[in-house]
């Protein structure tokens, strides 16, 4: 889909000035989805797309994958083999690992054999908000039905003491579908453990997980 065709000229326009090699570009498409209707927006992620570079900025690239997830159940076939083209053509940097893994999986785009041997694999973290390469790659894996993926990360929520932890784990790992996902929630319907409340402890794991099950309309 050409941009020219779906968007306004003052969108056409800002698409065309923008340089991905500039950080001030990495707003360029939330910018488009504020003034133009959704296939102008779509068309916009697949001209980011083309011109992702080796040289474009980190924030643009961490951005552009983030529109991916975003917008990857509205995004054709066209647009994904662009992007996957994008995504071979732009560095990969741990900082960017959510956004990155999140854009892929979200698209289904399976770079796995382009991965393997290359991610340096560390679960040494404590949740996935905070440096969890790792977690961000094997959620990615999980969704692509890898053996072990989903058993890998059932293994590191089952190794963290802390329950607030294990909360943030626990609500990651529920983004993904499957009913594999359901029984590794259900081992902690009774977990007692608590995560961080505003002024105290929050509510227990258990707790936290029923809402968990209920969102993924899971008895």
């Amino acid at each position: 889909m050409n941009y020219v065709d779906v968007c306004p000229p003052a969108v056409v326009y800002e698409i065309e000035k923008a340089d991905p090699r500039l950080s001030d570009s990495s707003g360029l498409i939330l910018w488009v989805a504020s003034h133009a209707e959704r296939p102008c927006t779509l068309a916009a992620i697949e001209a980011v797309a083309r011109r992702l570079m080796p040289d474009s900025d980190l924030t643009v690239i961490d951005l552009f994958c983030n529109a991916v997830a975003s917008y990857a159940d509205l995004l054709d076939a066209n647009q994904k083999a662009v992007i996957r083209e994008a995504y071979l053509r732009f560095p990969y940097q741990p900082a960017i690992s959510f956004n990155y893994f999140l854009g892929l999986r979200e698209a289904r785009i399976d770079l796995r054999e382009e991965f393997r041997g290359k991610i340096a694999i560390d679960w040494t973290f404590a949740s996935p908000n905070n440096d969890a390469q790792t977690w961000d790659y094997y959620l990615y894996l999980a969704a692509l039905d890898e053996p072990g993926a989903l058993e890998a990360l059932a293994a590191k929520i089952a190794e963290t003491g802390n329950g607030n932890d294990v909360t943030l784990l626990l609500m990651s790992m529920a983004e993904l579908p499957g009913r594999g996902v359901d029984e590794i929630l259900k081992r902690y319907a009774s977990d007692q453990r608590t995560a961080d409340g505003v002024n105290g402890p929050g509510l227990t794991i258990a707790a936290n997980v029923r809402l968990m099950l209920a969102n993924r309309g899971t008895p």
